[in-house]
């Protein structure tokens, strides 16, 4: 399951790429014109919730898109438009038991641009 939408998230990132310590199931990258952000949590009992977002500061729209890699392989949602001073996120939903503590990474695809990663998300 995906959803698309705007994310709240306060836009500090440290310079070991974590938004807030001693969580590292949420990791964060510091980009040009913004911060990736990248975070899993359990929903429910049974149910991990995925989240990639990116908070734009400064610079010309873009065009991009939003996805996570985990062993090898990448999950993308569809492209969307981002103006400065906005947040813009896609969610997806596991149901693997324990993929909480998965090893996966934020995945963000800018056109014309290239291509921009978080550092991996873990139960540490």
């Amino acid at each position: 399951m995906l959803s698309t939408g705007s994310a709240s998230a306060a836009a500090y990132c440290s310079s070991a790429g974590y938004p807030e310590p001693g969580f590292p199931m949420s990791r964060c990258t510091v980009l040009g014109s913004g911060t990736l952000f990248h975070q899993k949590f359990n929903a429910s009992a049974t149910k991990t919730q995925i989240t990639t977002w990116y908070t734009k500061d400064s610079g010309d729209p873009i065009t991009a898109k939003f996805g996570y890699s985990h062993s090898g392989t990448d999950y993308w949602a569809g492209n969307f438009n981002q103006s400065k001073g906005t947040t813009k996120s896609t969610s997806w939903f596991s149901y693997t038991p324990d993929f909480r503590c998965a090893t996966t990474v934020g995945l963000l695809s800018v056109v014309g641009q290239g291509r921009y990663q978080t550092p991996p998300a873990n139960c540490g």
